[in-house]
């Protein structure tokens, strides 16, 4: 079973975010080709994020994270890309992103 990358994809508000995970795997069935039985499925964040500032909050903006798999197997952060949201925007992301 093969799980391939879906699109990232935030609400035009920056208040929800959709990810979707994707099944690649095939085997022959009858001699068909049918799915492996991997996952086809949406996951939606909702975002809101508050932060202490001094005495007082804020709101964090939006922004996509990227991270690297450590030598431990756990994610490390490398950065992230500040991403302006509104009516008029359409935020989509899609596979990989080339780490320096």
């Amino acid at each position: 079973m093969t799980q391939t990358a879906g699109a990232i994809v935030m609400h035009p508000s920056g208040k929800f975010l959709y990810a979707i995970n994707r099944a690649s795997g095939q085997v022959v069935h009858d001699g068909v080709r049918v799915s492996a039985g991997s996952s086809n499925s949406v996951a939606v964040f909702a975002i809101d994020v508050t932060v202490r500032d001094g005495s007082g909050v804020r709101t964090l903006p939006a922004s996509i994270a990227l991270f690297r798999i450590g030598d431990d197997g756990r994610p490390v952060f490398a950065r992230s890309y500040d991403v302006e949201t509104g009516p008029q925007k359409n935020l989509l992301w899609v596979g990989f992103v080339a780490l320096p």
